[in-house]
């Protein structure tokens, strides 16, 4: 019997560190080089969607039923965060949010492209796309159509480059956007297939090789520079939430998560949190930070650094709740 804790629990204290490059990623940082952090950082995302098709999708007689638990829990997950960011907009900017969500172009956007356009709860595409892909995966694997699994991995970053980081030079626009965010097809339903392919390469009975991974790393902030570089010389850099190397970065992160499973890794707090506690952190400080952003920024000139503060004061607060709530429920 495979020790699923162990693996689960070590898993979850690197979940808890890309949690925190993910929030940087989303909030920006407070310097000269913020677009260039954010670029990079943009990893934090497709690497977490890859843990979770490691987990959930690795192959065994209950895949199905396995796949299916996860739809309900990240079901409920979505259900909870709309209703709360939905009346959060309501309280800050209930005209505005009206106007806003009275219009057919937002529901589409919502419920189709999974962009939630108001202020705040941005970050919302994340859980509906995982939603969306597990769905999809679930009947993909009921018709046992899993084992195309590169083919629908090809064709999903296809769409992702064309929609994402070429839209500007292919010219691309769908109902007005010049390019898609991440989504069900541009990011989860890959990634959580690559963690699938993970998974069967049995990395969790390997050691992986640091310098493999270290290359590959390596390559990818290379491919990163360079076709940003290149889309910048072009005029074409419009989207940069998602370049190619993105996907060997995040690749490599998990595969080195993954390969690593005997690694004493310890840090102190960590263990407190589940896999839900460190994804709350990551949704309950977006919001936080908007509203601090809102009420202490402003129309401020050359506020960055009050910014980046008040991004950092959000995840501290963000953390010390998440350990409150999950202390009383122990209790």
């Amino acid at each position: 019997m495979e020790n699923t804790y162990n693996r689960h629990t070590y898993i979850d204290k690197w979940r808890f560190i890309l949690m925190i490059l993910g929030a940087i990623s989303f909030m920006g940082f407070p310097s000269q080089y913020n677009l260039f952090i954010k670029v990079f950082l943009s990893f934090a995302a497709p690497t977490f969607y890859i843990l979770s098709g490691y987990l959930v999708m690795r192959k065994s007689e209950h895949r199905s039923e396995r796949i299916l638990r996860a739809i309900k829990k990240t079901a409920i997950v979505f259900a909870i965060l709309s209703v709360s960011y939905f009346a959060l907009n309501f309280v800050m900017n209930f005209g505005g949010t009206l106007k806003t969500v009275t219009t057919g172009r937002f529901w589409i956007d919502f419920l189709v492209l999974n962009i939630f356009a108001l202020p705040i709860g941005g970050h919302l595409w994340y859980v509906q796309a995982l939603l969306y892909g597990y769905i999809i995966l679930y009947f993909i694997d009921k018709l046992k159509l899993l084992k195309l699994d590169l083919l629908i991995i090809g064709l999903c970053f296809i769409t992702a480059f064309l929609t994402g980081d070429l839209s500007g030079v292919i010219g691309f626009n769908f109902m007005g956007h010049e390019y898609l965010m991440g989504n069900f097809i541009t990011r989860a339903i890959p990634y959580i297939l690559i963690g699938k392919r993970i998974h069967d390469a049995k990395y969790h009975n390997k050691k992986a090789s640091a310098k493999n991974i270290a290359v590959y790393m390596t390559g990818g902030i290379l491919l990163l520079v360079v076709e940003a570089a290149t889309l910048v010389s072009m005029g074409q850099f419009v989207y940069y939430g998602h370049l190619v190397g993105h996907i060997f970065m995040a690749v490599s992160a998990a595969a080195f998560i993954c390969g690593n499973s005997n690694c004493k890794f310890r840090s102190a707090g960590m263990k407190e949190f589940s896999v839900y506690g460190t994804n709350w952190i990551y949704y309950i400080a977006q919001p936080i930070f908007t509203i601090l952003n809102t009420w202490m920024v402003g129309e401020m000139p050359d506020a960055v650094f009050l910014s980046g503060f008040l991004a950092v004061a959000s995840i501290v607060f963000s953390i010390g709740i998440v350990l409150l709530v999950q202390k009383v429920v122990k209790l």
